[in-house]
């Protein structure tokens, strides 16, 4: 970790509001949060008490789904810790106190050490190292995610060293010392962990006593398995973007996601209007995404289409160090068919070969030929680029047409590769 200098600023672009909007978006509702709270700890009681009364009856096949569905909906308490301790899920402040003490313990996460970086990772987003949660680059393995979608033993032991150094008042690394040294809530930081451990000891020892196996399984054991889905969603916040820039729209990704795992995930798929604006509730992220839409880039919809752009994006990076994708914002997607439009006479007969104009996926190369077009994929040779659907992907890495420059190219010529993003 680099060390972290002090007096740091950065002027954040943020999409314009009619008067009056950004209040009523910020609005909190305590019967809203308790539906998102109530809810969500509805679910996680609903996998885990099928989860024991399967292993009570011996219903194995149910226990082992049971506990994939468990670990998946448990693995969530990080994000609904993440908006309690922005303190904007209820209007009344001692319920966000509540909830966030409840989920932090289940989870085992410091919910003051946590904040204390992620305050700061709102501050600076993916400038570093002023923001060292996320470095650039993030890269992510494929062992990675099997790794945290079936059983991780590594992962907890870890956890509970963690917490173990914390609890004992040692910090690691000029990141944490910069976050917690020397200043009031680090007592109040290790505080929390030793509670999480003497907690977590206490049920299992108790559970154990009894002969209640489960009990520890579904209420301490949670980060040990099965948490596939958060992976996917969760880290797709950043990774591939753009650092040091004063725009969420370039460094946070905006996904669509089924209300499901939209309700899971506590509404962070809308990641650019979390930045944007972080004390509007995560209820009403949802309309705050729709009022400003039509300044926001292409936003990939489902996990399918948002890890297919994620992995060409790493690939190309490993290709490339220090390649960065740059997502198109609507403006220079305006401008650049605005160009086509005007470049659409005719060239002049030749008998030398004069160059085309094409269309060249920037994440990966790919060419879309107008004379050509693509057959085999329903669209015929001779179809104009204005007229391919809009909900075309580039089959090679799967991003939109937005992610295609037209360049020109001779007959008998390379294409160039395409340029590297700002």
């Amino acid at each position: 970790m680099a060390t972290v200098p002090a007096g740091h600023n950065v002027d954040w672009y943020r999409v314009p509001l009619p008067a009056g909007r950004l209040d009523e978006l910020n609005r909190r509702s305590d019967l809203l949060g308790l539906a998102q709270s109530l809810g969500y700890l509805a679910v996680v009681t609903a996998t885990g008490g099928t989860a024991v009364w399967a292993a009570l009856h011996q219903h194995w096949w149910l226990l082992a789904a049971a506990l994939i569905a468990h670990g998946n909906v448990s693995a969530f308490m990080i994000n609904g810790v993440h908006e309690l301790v922005h303190g904007t899920v209820f209007n009344t402040r001692w319920l966000n106190t509540v909830f966030v003490h409840l989920f932090a313990f289940v989870g085992w996460i410091n919910h003051r050490m946590f904040w204390a970086s992620h305050a700061e990772h709102h501050l600076h987003t993916m400038h570093f190292p002023y923001d060292q949660e996320n470095v650039f680059p993030i890269r992510y393995r494929f062992r990675d995610f099997v790794r945290e979608a079936t059983v991780n033993p590594m992962g907890i032991c870890r956890m509970i060293m963690h917490h173990w150094r914390i609890g004992r008042g040692r910090l690691a690394g000029d990141w944490e010392k910069h976050l917690v040294e020397g200043q009031p809530r680090h007592a109040a930081i290790a505080a929390w962990s030793r509670w999480i451990l003497i907690g977590h000891a206490a049920i299992a020892g108790v559970s154990l006593a009894y002969g209640l196996w489960i009990i520890p399984v579904v209420v301490s054991l949670t980060p040990l398995y099965c948490k596939g889905v958060f992976w996917l969603l969760n880290n797709a916040q950043h990774v591939g973007l753009v650092e040091s820039v004063p725009d969420f729209r370039l460094n946070c990704r905006t996904i669509i996601v089924n209300p499901v795992f939209r309700f899971l995930y506590w509404h962070m798929n809308w990641h650019i209007e979390h930045h944007m604006y972080a004390a509007v509730p995560c209820y009403r992220l949802g309309a705050l995404h729709r009022a400003i839409a039509h300044e926001l880039p292409h936003c990939p919809r489902g996990l399918v289409e948002t890890w297919w752009h994620i992995i060409g994006v790493m690939w190309r990076q490993q290709q490339e160090p220090g390649w960065t994708y740059r997502p198109r914002l609507p403006g220079e997607v305006q401008a650049a068919e605005a160009k086509t439009a005007m470049d659409v006479a005719p060239a002049p007969a030749s008998t030398k070969a004069q160059p085309r104009k094409v269309w060249q996926c920037a994440v990966c190369g790919m060419i879309y030929d107008e004379q050509r077009g693509r057959p085999s994929e329903g669209i015929p040779a001779g179809t104009a680029w204005a007229d391919v659907p809009e909900s075309w992907r580039c089959p090679a890495c799967g991003v939109g047409k937005s992610d295609f420059r037209m360049i020109e190219i001779t007959p008998g010529v390379r294409p160039p590769r395409p340029a590297k993003a700002a």
